[in-house]
Order: structure tokens, then sequence, then C-alpha cells
């Protein structure tokens, strides 16, 4: 990825947990996401159950 950084949420289980961030202005690009949304408020991105998303 031409030496961007790259932060990769994993969801393990079948509940939705919210990650709290440091920041999410960084946050530009979707590039992997096994679902078609991901809900990011403020600091925080709220995963579905069992989902993977990459951003970069």
């Amino acid at each position: 990825m031409d030496g961007k950084e790259i932060l990769v949420l994993l969801n393990f289980t079948g509940k939705n947990p919210t990650i709290k961030l440091k920041e999410t202005n960084s946050i530009t690009k979707t590039e992997i996401n096994n679902y078609d949304l991901v809900s990011i408020n403020e600091r925080r991105v709220s995963l579905l159950p069992y989902q993977a998303i990459i951003f970069y």
C-alpha cells in the first residue's frame, strides 16, 4: 500500500462491539469490509457480528 498505515478491525464474535480509537480523521478509505456498511461516530467504530474491516 505504498508505505501507508493500515487499520485492521476484526470481530470474531456474534456480538456488536464498539471500538474506541484515538482519532478517526486518518481513516480515508475502506479497503476490505465483509458487510456493506461501517458505523463510525466521533472516535468510535461499531462492528457487526463477525465483521472484518481494513482501513487505510
